[in-house]
């Protein structure tokens, strides 16, 4: 009997499922790219506030910087971005199950038993 390569099952269902590293960046770069336009507002008073200072900065915009930092945390969490991954899944579910098939494929790999 010959050792066919296992096939990996992958769960899109899991909280944050696993992805290729590249593209995890990228949904990583598309989550604080979102969270910065929804908190542009924010942002921006943080920054109106930071005009023409120097060390006062620390204390004379702590509350614009704790509001802007409160906002971009909401929008960048664990949970946004196994969203992200979930969605790209969903979306790439039949192409990434044959690239990993093919991959198992040319690695050999021995099949697991129990």
């Amino acid at each position: 009997m010959t050792d066919l390569p296992t096939t990996r099952v992958i769960d899109i269902d899991a909280p944050a499922p696993e992805v290729p590293k590249g593209v995890e960046v990228t949904l990583m770069k598309e989550m604080k790219e979102r969270a910065r336009r929804l908190c542009a507002p924010k942002i921006e008073q943080y920054r109106e506030c930071t005009h023409n200072k120097t060390f006062s900065i620390v204390w004379a915009c702590r509350s614009q910087l704790n509001e802007m930092n409160d906002c971009l945390h909401q929008y960048t969490t664990d949970e946004e971005l196994g969203r992200l991954k979930r969605e790209w899944m969903g979306a790439n579910a039949e192409a990434w199950q044959q690239k990993m098939h093919e991959e198992l494929m040319t690695k050999k790999m021995p099949l697991q038993r129990n």
